[in-house]
């Protein structure tokens, strides 16, 4: 188990210290490559923040390695930006590279086109069909991962932006980056984005969490010392092998979150004191072999401590949507509040780093609204054969904009009239044309996820019995024979 390390790296006999030492020569070879050709298109240009774009791919693809994923995502990360930056096609990345390569760059250059038309100015913006937009738009869980390491090295090197390019950076972060590293159970980077984002955007309150954390973990150091040795030689005792007891500070941004949801109301400024009134600044991790080892321990520190029942959560029997697996509980001990994580080596591998084993997000449809459902799980990381990492999404929707940017789900197959009755009732009656990407289409035009859609509507009601055979939602052909 390893820390996460975000230092900037230039070259590329840095970044082969985070390969895995048993990497066959041909998958050295195939790395060396990629770095040759970034290193013949970048050459020596320089990104907004002032470091070489060269620094940059080789910093995302360290990143890519720290998280222990495949040879392809990491030579992918070194050439995630030639697409956008050089006349390469796709073609001939595919041909020196390899399919599975070419398709996370062009995986990549498409989730950027999309979303940069997503607003999140806009207050009517559907976050949750956003993460889903992106989901439909990628089919191989590789993409969104570089995507996300991307924008995390992004975020550590926006200094000398603008305040107000850093802020929008960062809201865009918390509100989207953040969000889709939970969806895909990637506990660490989702707490590196959302600890970088918060530093931008609330420093003041930044500084006084990180302040008071850090002061409450030195003065508490006897304490954890104390309560890490007993723990240790109670499960000695009952023969119960634990990996070293981890201790872990709670995450800057989610401290925030929690104060802010106890202590906070509207006027009410962030001071020492509250962050003070959190019990679980500090939790300690017991790690062990199997499910079982998980009960005993929690049977263990129950009789001996006591618990407070209401801050209790067994994720093992009930994991978190993205798989998240661990006991929460906290305890009384030595006059402050302990919290306590248990869990096996394999769920701790998991909820750091994502789908070391599958996830399966259970997203049951809700009648005629709600209606995601996922086709597949995300397979096993280091099965062998070549779907291994393909993500069938919301096979059945596509996702379409209004101008605003707001983002709609249909049904994969609909047309510009059942996205005016998605929108309103009454814009359907009063159709009479619609634009996709600023061009006229006709009725039947069958919408792609993506496409920005206008519609034109007149005065009064214009609603015919023809329009039931362009419609392709059956919604929006209920609403229309109501009205005829």
């Amino acid at each position: 188990m390893h820390n996460f390390d975000l230092t900037a790296i230039n070259t590329l006999e840095e970044l082969k210290s985070f390969l895995p030492k048993d990497l066959d020569p041909k998958e050295m070879d195939l790395i060396t490559a990629a770095y040759k050709y970034a290193l013949s298109v970048h050459t020596d240009s320089l990104r907004i923040s002032g470091e070489t774009q060269i620094s940059h791919v080789l910093t995302v693809a360290k990143y890519v390695a720290e998280l222990n994923l495949d040879v392809v995502s990491v030579v992918a990360a070194i050439l995630h930006d030639v697409l956008e930056r050089s006349p390469v096609s796709m073609n001939e990345i595919d041909k020196q590279f390899g399919t599975d390569v070419a398709f996370i760059v062009d995986g990549l250059s498409h989730i950027r086109k999309l979303s940069q038309n997503v607003e999140i100015d806009d207050e009517h913006l559907d976050m949750e069909n956003f993460k889903k937009l992106i989901f439909n738009a990628t089919e191989d869980v590789r993409i969104l991962i570089v995507r996300l390491l991307e924008k995390l090295h992004s975020l550590l090197n926006i200094s000398s932006l603008s305040e107000e390019k850093q802020k929008r950076a960062a809201e865009r972060a918390l509100k989207i980056y953040g969000p889709l590293a939970e969806y895909l159970g990637l506990g660490i980077v989702q707490s590196l984005i959302e600890e970088q984002a918060f530093k931008i955007l609330k420093p003041k309150e930044y500084k006084i969490i990180t302040d008071q954390i850090e002061n409450y973990f030195k003065s508490s150091q006897n304490i954890f010392s104390t309560f890490e040795q007993e723990i240790t030689n109670m499960l000695k005792q009952y023969n119960i092998n634990c990996h070293p007891i981890q201790v872990r500070k709670k995450g800057i941004y989610s401290a925030y979150l929690k104060i802010k949801r106890k202590f906070l109301t509207d006027n009410t400024e962030l001071t020492p004191e509250l962050v003070r009134n959190l019990f679980d600044i500090y939790a300690a991790r017991v790690i062990v072999n199997t499910v079982e080892e998980c009960y005993m321990v929690l049977g263990l520190v129950q009789s001996k401590y006591g618990i407070k029942p209401e801050e209790f959560n067994d994720y093992i029997s009930n994991p978190k949507p993205n798989g998240y697996k661990s006991i929460h509980l906290l305890l009384n001990y030595m006059d402050t509040t302990l919290e306590l994580q248990i869990r096996t080596m394999e769920m701790h591998e998991y909820n750091e780093y994502g789908p070391a084993s599958h996830v399966l997000y259970k997203l049951k449809s809700k009648g005629e609204n709600g209606n995601f459902t996922l086709t597949e799980d995300l397979l096993k990381w280091q099965e062998k054969g070549n779907d291994k990492y393909r993500i069938k999404l919301f096979a059945d929707s596509v996702f379409v904009f209004t101008p605003k940017g707001l983002v709609i789900r249909l049904d994969k197959g609909s047309t510009p009239i059942d996205f005016a009755f998605r929108i309103h009732t009454d814009i359907g009656y009063k159709y009479i044309g619609a634009k996709v990407n600023g061009k006229m289409v006709s009725m039947d035009y069958v919408l792609q996820t993506g496409d920005v859609v206008e519609i034109i509507i007149q005065k009064k009601d214009n609603v015919s019995l023809d329009w039931l055979k362009h419609a392709f939602m059956t919604e929006t052909k209920a609403r229309i024979r109501r009205r005829l």
